[in-house]
């Protein structure tokens, strides 16, 4: 009886260890005993590459069980990696909650990180639980703020932008613009790719941009094009989360012909690898018809490298051409092309073609094109999820063609803009048929792309990017096409600066980007919120737009320059106008430009207003002073990266950091009756408060 009830009683635990969940957390089978469900999430990719690591996974969930969620913050989701026999809790976050009760959801969005030490083995988990857990408490790695700025350095040359930019750990990584100009061109639908560390977004602090509009020449003028990036309808942020954050731009051509509606998501990303997916939908409104020798007609996407040269004005110097383009054409293998990085100007054709329609250069199945420095080095590149993108369309051929370019423009003795251009589109020719010029009125096309950089990878990590990419997206829930125009509605206000006692040579900033010399002139900034939002020369005549200007000989651009005065807005004292503002309160800084004396740019005016109404403001100019200053601890040691900030009526005037020796310098205007307050800050804590005259 006795060795009966023993089997039994094996037989009772042998069972309980098959049935029963083992709840160990030390590396078992189960994460944490506190949750009750989880469910597998298959990751469609070979996570042991490289390339892999910090790949984001965006999917939808549908839960098999009840899950507890009040939002976004208070929920019950973890995401679990087991590797081997260590679980990992990984950041993670969740949209697009579809609620069945008060505190409970039935299905939402999920976005992670392939974890650095993935292996290709790992297993990973979503654990959720019908009872309420503590919040997450995940850092917030990245945001997205609205902004704007607008420098005109030439008459009829504005680089303006109103965009969203996109912030990763303190540092601004792209700049998504809703609308804008640069150079002539508008730029709704263009993602600029910053240079490393900008905390700012200026024309100089850029590197390249991709463009997602829509776009075909109906003439042969430069500016003969019509194109999506030419009007804003609507704009909204849809998600800004602690790992992703996505927004929407819907934009149409000043013709009312072209759309675009377009979805960009950026994930948080701790290499050096950058990367930016968006989701398109162009369509044609009306039939339109391309001109007959253009090789732009209908193009949905392009990249664009190149490079401004000014002799005189600093801010204006800045891209460069990298050597190579790259495509992975229709017979699946990569083809090389040689750039021109100083390409020559040539009046007559200002676009020296590198592909044309004519060359009958489709993409493959990988679907990319690249701007790169060879096998290895800088790459930036533009990857489309499949090479079928028609979605309706009469008598249209499937299909993506690629024709690229370079260009110097505008040519002015000062001012260069070096560019290459590859652009994608429409499969509008084949060898041996018709260029089909006609985009019909049901014409949409519709794909997924990403933007994507490499400092070191070349053109190879292009293509291990493009095959991670079209996989991943595969599994990414649908983009969000339901608009809510969040489009400011704000009043608007015009701002006049008339800035006296400062002297310079007339017409000075016309001057030097024509001519490539340094002479003086007074550059108005204006800064919201410590942020700079205009830039512009104050002048007593100011001068008209000069159109094309690289079509004039250079007696007639002289000419253009000097006589095409705007004599109904003649002054007597130095003016400049600053449109359309907020109300808000703003500050002022005026500075020398190409001073007659030293190479540096002299601070010579400071002034702050609150803005309301349309305003009529005077500014009195001086001297620029300076502030050195030494910071050391209490046992005479340096401290370096200490805040030194110099304000007026609590304004900030200056700002800087002291570097390793404790050392900085501070420029500020200054007089015999003007004093300032200095403080020194030291890890958020005041050292020191006091004033001072400069």
């Amino acid at each position: 009886m006795r060795k009966r009830s023993t089997v039994c009683f094996l037989l009772l635990i042998i069972i309980w260890l098959i049935l029963a969940p083992v709840n160990l957390s030390y590396g078992g089978s189960w994460w944490d005993d506190g949750w009750s469900h989880r469910q597998d999430i298959d990751i469609p990719v070979d996570t042991n590459s490289d390339i892999a690591k910090y790949q984001p996974i965006d999917t939808r969930i549908e839960f098999d069980e009840s899950c507890w969620a009040k939002n976004k913050d208070e929920h019950s989701i973890r995401i679990c990696c087991l590797n081997g026999n260590s679980w990992n809790e990984l950041e993670s976050q969740i949209y697009n909650l579809r609620h069945i009760g008060e505190n409970q959801i039935k299905s939402c969005n999920i976005v992670f990180l392939i974890p650095e030490f993935a292996t290709g083995d790992e297993q990973y988990y979503i654990y959720y639980d019908d009872s309420e857990k503590p919040s997450t408490d995940y850092p917030d790695h990245i945001d997205i703020e609205e902004s704007f700025y607008h420098y005109e350095p030439i008459p009829g040359y504005p680089l303006e932008s109103h965009f969203y930019k996109v912030i990763d750990e303190g540092y601004i990584i792209y700049a998504i613009a809703q609308e804008g100009q640069f150079m002539g061109y508008d730029t709704s639908q263009h993602v600029t790719k910053m240079n490393d560390k900008i905390t700012e977004v200026k024309p100089k602090n850029g590197n390249l941009f991709a463009a997602f509009d829509f776009k075909y020449c109906y003439g042969e003028g430069l500016f003969d094009y019509s194109s999506t990036s030419q009007h804003l309808v609507s704009k909204e942020i849809f998600v800004n989360g602690n790992l992703m954050v996505e927004v929407g731009i819907v934009s149409k051509s000043n013709r009312d012909d072209l759309q675009t509606t377009a979805t960009y998501k950026y994930y948080h990303n701790p290499t050096s690898n950058t990367r930016m997916h968006v989701h398109v939908k162009h369509e044609t409104l009306k039939e339109v018809k391309a001109e007959s020798e253009s090789n732009t007609d209908g193009t949905y996407a392009s990249i664009q490298c190149g490079g401004v040269k000014s002799n005189s004005i600093e801010d204006l110097n800045f891209g460069q051409i990298l050597p190579y383009m790259h495509v992975f054409n229709e017979m699946n293998s990569i083809t090389e092309y040689s750039l021109d990085t100083d390409p020559e100007y040539i009046p007559e054709e200002p676009d020296i073609r590198v592909l044309s329609i004519e060359d009958d250069v489709d993409l493959g199945n990988k679907a990319w094109i690249s701007f790169d420095e060879g096998d290895t080095g800088i790459a930036h590149s533009v990857i489309i999820s499949s090479n079928s993108v028609v979605k309706s369309g009469n008598d249209e051929r499937d299909g993506i063609q690629v024709n690229a370019f370079e260009m110097d423009y505008p040519h002015l003795p000062g001012l260069e803009n070096n560019m290459a251009t590859i652009q994608i589109g429409r499969n509008s020719y084949e060898i041996g048929d018709i260029h089909d010029l006609i985009i019909p009125e049901n014409f949409v096309v519709e794909f997924d792309a990403e933007f994507f950089s490499s400092k070191a990878g070349g053109f190879n990590i292009v293509q291990q990017e493009a095959d991670i990419f079209q996989e991943l997206v595969k599994i990414k829930p649908p983009s969000n096409d339901e608009f809510i125009d969040d489009s400011d509605e704000t009043e608007k206000h015009t701002l006049s600066v008339f800035v006296h006692l400062s002297t310079s040579t007339p017409f000075g900033s016309a001057l030097s980007a024509l001519l490539g010399i340094d002479f003086s002139y007074i550059n108005v900034e204006l800064h919201k919120n410590e942020e700079l939002v205009y830039s512009g020369t104050a002048v007593k005549l100011p001068m008209k737009p000069i159109p094309e200007l690289d079509k004039l000989t250079f007696v007639e651009q002289i000419s253009a320059a000097l006589f095409s005065f705007d004599w109904k807005n003649l002054s007597f004292f130095k003016k400049i106008r600053f449109p359309d503002l907020e109300p808000g309160e703003y500050t002022i800084k005026i500075y020398k430009e190409n001073p007659f004396f030293g190479k540096e740019r002299k601070y010579i005016g400071f002034a702050t207003l609150e803005l309301s109404d349309d305003t009529k403001t005077h500014v009195h100019c001086g001297i620029e002073g300076a502030l050195y200053v030494h910071a050391a601890d209490q046992n005479n040691e340096d401290v370096k990266n200490a805040e030194v900030i110099l304000l007026k009526n609590d304004n900030v005037v200056a700002k800087n950091h002291t570097d390793e020796k404790g050392n900085t310098l501070l420029k500020a205007p200054c007089s015999i009756t003007e004093k300032y307050a200095v403080k020194i800050l030291y890890n958020g804590f005041v050292m020191y408060d006091d004033t001072i005259r400069l």
